[in-house]
């Protein structure tokens, strides 16, 4: 068995039709949303980098050999699971008000702060990173504006962005989007788990994440994100097929 086997044995594993970006995305009458919504967040990314040059808060000073070496491993793997995908791209800021996101354009965005506030090992780093790349190559964003596009009353037509601000202001939206965007990030964290095992970390080494989120999260209610716990308990379900994966191909 190859390694780009198993590396697509990932994402069948989690649905090779979302992988594909084909489930929910191209709806009738709409098949270029992925497309409008990758245009859409480029400029997104483009303002925030801005900001955060303005901010000098742009790249890393005290965790750049270990995130850049978690990363290149990470997207090493990832390429092998998706050839023909478009290059992932890192981006280090130190604003203490990011943790980690990835933008559909393929932009991965973490904070030294999330990783010092954290104490994060080089295995965690790379979940972190694995996760926010398998929302990318699950086209997730796409995914979400397709149903918030669904969503509209019937014949209402409304711009990309019209839509982004119906995130930011409908509650009743995103009541009716949550149990699927909770979803999402399960999804993420058991091919995230997957594919940093992949990239030749030990899952039993990047469990620790869960456990650090867990130890700093705030309790509540949240809409987008399943609570710590219960993506642990998610996780550990697939951790066996992560560790075998890790075991027999993973890279180094």
């Amino acid at each position: 068995m190859s390694v780009r086997w198993i590396a697509a044995f990932i994402v069948v594993l989690v649905g090779s039709s979302v992988a594909q970006g084909q489930q929910l995305l191209d709806i009738p009458g709409d098949p270029g949303l992925g497309d409008a919504v990758r245009t859409f967040r480029s400029g997104y990314v483009q303002t925030e980098l801005i900001r955060l040059r303005m901010n000098r808060q742009l790249g890393c000073s005290q965790h750049c050999v270990t995130i850049h070496r978690a990363f290149d491993r990470v997207h090493r793997a990832a390429r092998l699971q998706a050839p023909g995908m478009r290059g992932l791209k890192l981006i280090v800021t130190r604003d203490p008000t990011v943790d980690a996101w990835a933008s559909a354009t393929g932009h991965i965005f973490i904070s030294e702060q999330f990783i010092s506030r954290l104490k994060l090992t080089e295995p965690e780093i790379a979940l972190a990173l694995a996760h926010e790349a398998m929302h990318v190559l699950l086209a997730h964003e796409a995914s979400s504006m397709t149903l918030v596009k669904a969503l509209n009353p019937v014949h209402r037509k409304r711009a990309l962005v019209a839509l982004y601000e119906d995130m930011d202001t409908d509650l009743s939206l995103m009541i009716s989007l949550a149990p699927i965007l909770r979803e999402q990030e399960h999804e993420a964290d058991e091919s995230g788990l997957m594919l940093a095992a992949l990239a030749g970390y030990a899952p039993a080494l990047q469990m620790g994440l869960f456990r650090k989120l867990q130890a700093t999260e705030i309790s509540g209610l949240t809409l987008t994100h399943p609570h710590a716990v219960d993506r642990m308990k998610r996780v550990q379900g697939i951790r066996p097929i992560a560790t075998r994966i890790h075991e027999q191909y993973g890279l180094h």
